[in-house]
This record gives C-alpha cells, structure tokens and sequence, in this order.
C-alpha cells in the first residue's frame, strides 16, 4: 500500500505544488513524465524514487519520440537517467561513453549525443526540445526532469450486467497509474496501481481518503466509517442513514462502535478521560519505532526522517555518496552521513574551506609549482617568494617577516608565516603590540599569538610622534640601506631583480614587501599578508 502512496503522489504533484508543472505521454508499456522544476540531478533522482519511478532511460528511437511530445511547448534542459559510471576511461569506443542508465545497465539500442568530444569525469546527461544529449556537470542546475513509470491498468470488466464503469484519472489519459474507477449504480470504487493493478476501496487512507464517502480510519484497515446515524453499506464505501442509532446521542469525536456506541479514536490519537474526545498520541515518546533516524511526531501519526548525509530508499535510510557530486578539489572519499576531503602532495587544505587546496611548503626552500604547459607560469605559497637560481629553475624562498619589525618586541619566523610574543609583565593586544599591565597588577603572563596582519596596516597618521616612532623610522632607513647591499649582492649572484620598498608601520607608514621582478604578471601587495600555520589534513 505504500508504492501506492507513492505512485499518486506523482498524479497530485503539480496540483500540491503550484511552481512545479508536468506532462505526460504514454508509449508502449510506459507513461513517461516531464517535470518543470529547477533541479539538479541528484534532487531530479531522489524526486523520480519518490513517486515510485525513475530518471527516463532513452533506450530506443520510441522513448525518443516520447521526448519530443513532452517537451514541445517546454524550453531549457531537462535531466534523463544516464550518468558516469566511474569505471576505467580507457575503453571509449562503447555507445554510451562509459556512462550507465540509472536502472544499472548499459542496454541500449539508441543514442543522440550532441558532440563527438567524449570526457572521463564524473557527469550526468540533459536533453532538451531538440533531443540531443548533453553532458554537464551533476551538480548543475536545470530546468526539469523527466521521470518514467509503467503504463498503468487494463480496462476493468464488469462483474454485474447493467454495470457501467466511469473513470476518472488525473493526466488527462487512459489508465495510467492513480486512475480511479466508480462501478455505478453499486458505488464501488477501484484504483489502478503499479504492479497490483486494480485495488478495491477502502485503500490507503492517505490517498483520497481511501475512496470512502465519509471518512478513512487505519483501525485495522484501512477501513471507511460513517458519521453518526448512518451505516455503512455492502459496497463498503458509501453511507445510509439508521434509526434508533445510540451513537446520535453519543457525541464522539472520531468513531462512535455500535450496538453499544461506545467512543473509539483513530490510529495516532488516544481517548480522553471524558471517553468521548480524542487527543494525539506522541509515538515517537518511550520506544525506538525510527531506525537509523530521527522520528517526528505529528498529528495523529509520525514520522522518520533520514539524518543528514542520509536519504530514504526503499523505507530506509542509507547513506548519500557525497563524493558522486565531486565536493572536492582534489580527492574526496565517502563516510558514513558526510565526507572528507584531502589535497594532493605539497597542497593542503584552506583553513576557511575545507574543500579547497592551496599550495603549502614546510621547508625554508621548495620547488615552485609549475604550469605543465607553460613553464613561466609558476606560483608560491603565501609566505614565500620566488627566486631563480638558475635559468630554467624556479624555487619558492620562505620570506623572513621578523626583519620588517612587525612585532613590537619579540618576534619569531615561522615557514609562511610569523609569530609575535611578549616579555614577562606584558600582553599581545592587536596581534603586533606589547601591553605594560604591571602597574595595573594585572599578572599577565608571557602571550604569544599567531600574526595576522593585513596588506595596509595602519595607525592614525595625525597623532603626535613619539621617541619609539623617531626611533622606527631611524630603524627602517638603516634597514633600507642594508637591504640595499643584500640586493647589489643577490643580483650579481643569482642573477635576478628584487625591489624594495619600507614605509613605516608603527606611526602610519608600512613595511612593504620584497618581490622578485619576473616575467610573470603580479598583483602588487605586500608580503606581511595573513597566513596559517601549518594544518593537518
């Protein structure tokens, strides 16, 4: 009885939801569907499962043909069941270019794809109004799906004479799953599912109320009842009106039991004290009826719901693959309800995201990362500089932040990086400045704290100057001049151009940074930019 819940759902679909519009066209022995909602595949895949169907597989020219109906009066792209199955690319010569339907095979007598170019990364495929097949990336956006199911039901025969059948389906077409069918004058009713065919009422009390008159219980059902001073007749559906009915006088909420009219609630709920009213049962209080998930109470039933990282397949909850919509930017490998990534040799991962890599080094000196086509354009870590040795060398220098007097006092060079710390009687304020606390009595301690300057860090240029400024700035001109030196010495000996510039930190002027003059394209910035330590992946 659930397929059957779920198989209408897709009959009321564009009726619950006002933003999603569908069309149907049924070929052979399959009703195929096209949803216009902005999806992408996995959302597309999940909502397929849910009605009891799956992504479209276009196996033959006549599937074809069912698109072209479909999408007739409908723009954009929409999603079929065909996706990377993430096996060896070195077999290319297959139809369906190492892809597989979404039903697991790769049977299939026809294919359209728009392009000759064939790719070896993980991709779905879309088709649109002209029929071509598409490949993008899953975790794309389009404009629809389309879903497949089989066709549905045979005309019902009539079990009494003079009987006549009316039937009444939501698509617009002849049988097709959540059709329903009124035997008149008898009143009974049948709905088509798949796999069952034809289910008499009472069914699913979720689904049109089960096809009864008055009202559905699942006390032991599902099973139709009828208000007070009624009956149930033989086609167990449809109510009568009684005399002498002692549930008139009862007032039940819910269910009145003759002969006796003793009150009884539905499944999910529990009666009063009063014996008449009926309140909800919390069915997820006291035993574990949810496995693998966290149940929901509601109002007269409850429900579970998967964890994150999980989905619903089949009534349970199992783990989503994650990694089949490529997260990561380097490697990604599944767990249980989440995922991890990791960065290959000399990367690590970005401390503000952990999907992305950036270069590391933990050395005072590593090779640049190099363009494989391009030799020239290479790149360093932040912290590091690029030096070349020798003319078709490039190595990554780790840039010593502690000569640009950063700090106030203490300071120590890290690889990318740098630290500032405070004598005894001090503490670190700003991440650069040592803070006297002894008059205060603070009994502050020894700080130390990662540095984290920015580009253009600055003070207020119109404060008064102070000795320790006058001092700063006595500092930087003699560092000027010994950087000088250093850079007449590198020049002749490795042969490569290196530009200064020092502006004064402490009093509104900065400590600009050493970059090697090369062929290649740099934004200008400074050196004492913000870098994190090392990080384990």
């Amino acid at each position: 009885m659930n397929n059957l819940i779920m198989l209408v759902s897709i009959a009321i679909l564009s009726q619950v939801h006002g933003n999603v519009r569908s069309s149907i066209s049924c070929i052979s022995k399959h009703c195929y569907f096209a949803f216009e909602s902005t999806t992408d595949f996995q959302m597309a895949l999940e909502m397929c499962e849910k009605t009891q169907g799956h992504l479209m597989t276009v196996r033959s020219s006549e599937s074809n043909d069912a698109i072209l109906d479909l999408l007739t009066d409908v723009k954009g792209e929409f999603w079929i069941g065909l996706q990377f199955n993430g096996k060896d690319c070195t077999n290319t010569s297959l139809e369906l270019r190492r892809y597989e339907w979404i039903t697991g095979d790769t049977q299939t007598d026809f294919t359209n794809w728009r392009n000759s170019e064939i790719f070896c990364t993980p991709k779905c495929v879309s088709v649109s109004r002209d029929l071509k097949w598409t490949e993008k990336p899953c975790h794309d956006m389009a404009d629809g799906f389309l879903c497949e199911h089989p066709f549905g039901c045979e005309p019902l025969v009539p079990t009494e004479a003079g009987e006549s059948l009316e039937y009444t389906t939501p698509f617009g077409v002849l049988f097709p799953p959540g059709t329903l069918a009124t035997a008149n004058p008898s009143g009974i009713k049948h709905i088509c599912a798949p796999g069952q065919g034809w289910l008499r009422a009472p069914w699913s009390c979720e689904v049109g109320g089960g096809g009864c008159q008055h009202k559905c219980v699942k006390n032991g059902g599902p099973r139709c009842v009828c208000p007070p001073g009624q009956a149930l007749q033989s086609n167990g559906v449809t109510c009568a009106s009684t005399s002498n009915d002692p549930c008139l006088t009862m007032g039940c909420e819910h269910t009145c039991i003759p002969p006796n009219g003793s009150c009884k609630c539905q499944d999910g709920y529990e009666l009063r004290e009063d014996g008449k009213s009926c309140r909800d049962k919390d069915e997820c209080r006291g035993a574990v009826i949810c496995q693998s998930s966290k149940c929901i109470n509601t109002m007269g039933s409850y429900e579970c719901h998967c964890l994150d990282g999980f989905k619903k397949e089949n009534g349970n909850c199992v783990d989503i693959d994650e990694c089949f919509m490529s997260p990561c930017e380097h490697w990604c490998k599944n767990t249980r309800g989440s995922y991890t990534c990791s960065c290959s040799e000399g990367f690590r991962q970005r401390i503000d995201d952990h999907t992305q890599c950036e270069i590391y080094c933990d050395e005072n000196e590593c090779p640049a990362r190099c363009d494989i086509n391009d030799p020239t354009e290479c790149r360093c870590p932040e912290g590091y500089i690029m030096d070349m040795p020798s003319q078709d060398k490039r190595v990554c220098v780790d840039i010593d932040e502690c000569s640009g007097n950063y700090c106030s006092h203490g300071c120590t060079n890290t690889f990318g990086s740098y630290i500032c710390s405070c004598p005894v009687g001090f503490t670190l304020i700003d991440r650069y400045n040592c803070k006297d606390y002894s008059e205060e009595g603070s009994g502050f301690t020894t700080p130390s704290d990662t540095v984290t300057p920015t580009s253009n860090y600055t003070t207020d240029i119109t404060s008064a100057m102070t000795p320790g400024g006058l001092l700063g700035i006595m500092v930087c001109i003699v560092l000027m001049i010994l950087i000088i030196v250093f850079l007449v010495h590198q020049i002749s000996k490795r042969r490569s151009s290196w530009k200064v510039a020092c502006i004064h930190k402490n009093q509104g002027e900065d400590l600009q940074d050493l970059q090697q003059v090369t062929t290649e394209k740099y934004t200008k910035k400074s050196i004492f930019v913000n870098r994190d330590l090392k990080q384990d992946t």
